[in-house]
């Protein structure tokens, strides 16, 4: 199993459905308020799932290690596939200080400029993380990382199988017939 994956496939169906739900007009109240039910549940679950995540990643330091050495690896990829990433990421480090600056000034323009110079950053670091999970190498230390993140959740959790599978069965039911 592979737990980023799920964690990524709920947080993603999650939002799209969150999306779509919030955009059904014909729904009847009884059916909305059932989605809103089951919605929360799944965002409970996702919730959940990320703080077994952190207490058996902070629990292990072998995983702490694996989990350093794999950003590195996937860095170096990212940073093949668009040499400017390390600097994009310093930028993004670097904007936390200026955002509180311009929100102390109360410089709407700045902070604007701000958030869409992160945005297109964000996009460039996205192509270039998609160009690295591609690469069969990283691919593959990846998916070991996650299911030994995914072992150690069940040994922190025995519940996490079950979580997973709830919300798997959430992004079913939610997900629009059609």
């Amino acid at each position: 199993m592979n737990i980023r994956r799920s964690l990524k496939t709920i947080a993603i169906h999650g939002a799209a459905l969150a999306a779509v739900l919030g955009h059904s007009a014909g729904a009847s109240a009884q059916a909305a308020s059932d989605q809103g039910a089951l919605m929360s549940e799944l965002q409970q679950i996702q919730q959940q799932l990320a703080a077994i995540e952190r207490r058996a990643v902070t629990e292990s330091p072998a995983l702490q290690e694996r989990h350093r050495e794999l950003e590195r690896r996937v860095i170096a990829a990212m940073t093949e596939a668009d040499p400017e990433t390390p600097s994009h990421l310093a930028r993004l480090e670097a904007m936390p200080e200026e955002v509180a600056a311009a929100e102390q000034q109360n410089d709407e323009a700045r902070l604007q400029e701000l958030a869409g110079e992160a945005h297109g950053i964000r996009e460039k670091l996205n192509r270039a993380q998609e160009a690295a999970f591609e690469k069969d190498d990283v691919a593959s230390a990846v998916a070991t990382y996650q299911n030994e993140v995914l072992q150690r959740m069940v040994e922190v959790d025995p519940q996490t199988e079950q979580l997973l599978a709830r919300a798997r069965d959430l992004i079913r039911t939610l997900q629009p017939r059609g």
